[in-house]
């Protein structure tokens, strides 16, 4: 009787040993799935003689299958007239990976006068692939010839 109460026990402590593994492996997957995707914004850009700031908000990177990257980008200023800058896409240049693309862009203006934020939308398709996927390295966008800076990179390293 000793003998089978034993074996008893040390079947539950085993099945409760590999319950626990179980439970521990289930949960380490789900938090590998479910980790929030990072971001290192790199920004390079010499504008110390510019009179504009320009800032610039990844707003949905986390978003795992987005219809569209939304941006917000802010443009600042004391001195210069913004309007300029109205038809913000034709001062834009897109890179994903290496690669220029050349998407679908909505622009958006909110804000007028000196201090403007304006809202980038870009569709996140390209000849059918997505540019913002499980694989995607970078996302660069570079702004051309805002008050007298020739580049201003904005680089999103996943």
């Amino acid at each position: 009787m000793k003998i089978l109460k034993s074996k008893k026990i040390i079947l539950v402590l085993l099945l409760t040993v590999a319950m626990g593994i179980i439970v521990e492996a289930t949960v380490s997957k789900n938090k590998n799935n479910s980790a929030p995707r990072q971001l290192i914004h790199i920004i390079n850009e010499s504008s110390e003689n510019s009179e504009v700031d320009l800032e610039v908000k990844f707003e949905n990177y986390q978003n795992k299958n987005p219809k569209f990257l939304k941006f917000e980008v802010f443009l600042n200023t004391h001195s210069e007239d913004l309007s300029q800058y109205d038809n913000f896409v034709d001062f834009l240049e897109l890179i994903v990976d290496g690669v220029p693309v050349n998407a679908e862009i909505i622009f958006e203006k909110r804000g007028s006068g000196h201090h403007i934020s304006n809202i980038l939308k870009i569709k996140n398709d390209n000849q059918g692939k997505k540019l913002l996927n499980e694989n995607t390295k970078e996302i660069k966008l570079i702004f051309n010839n805002i008050s007298g800076v020739e580049k201003r990179i904005h680089s999103y390293n996943f």
